[in-house]
């Protein structure tokens, strides 16, 4: 469940003890992160008598500035022939913030890879 607002007013938030922040609010005044920024953040628990203190800082999020790797790559067997191979992969989780523009292919026959194709869109 993803929830937008990490204000403590939703009983949503509240019941969930979870919430998410977009990273364009993290990246506007008056936070002004840049990407590759570590976020780090502390919770508090608030009650008619009163508040907590603040939790020790956690970490675990950062804005990220390059895709993640690209998934499930595999050959598409049908369509094989005598003098080509074809591939096929999907896009992976996070795109680091912009949209993949393309894709880098290597290959190897022992252990070193070299550059097959690049600028693959």
């Amino acid at each position: 469940m993803e929830l937008s607002s990490c204000d403590g007013t939703s009983n949503e938030v509240i019941q969930a003890m979870k919430c998410s922040v977009p990273i364009a609010t993290l990246r506007s005044s008056p936070f002004n992160h840049k990407w590759g920024a570590s976020i780090f953040a502390k919770v508090m628990a608030q009650n008619a008598y009163g508040n907590s203190v603040l939790s020790l800082a956690g970490n675990g999020a950062q804005i990220l500035t390059s895709p993640d790797v690209p998934l499930n790559l595999q050959e598409i067997t049908e369509l094989k022939t005598a003098t080509s191979i074809s591939l096929i992969w999907s896009e992976g989780i996070e795109n680091g913030g912009a949209a993949v523009l393309d894709y880098v292919i290597s290959f190897t026959i022992d252990t070193v890879f070299s550059v097959l194709a690049s600028s693959v869109t």
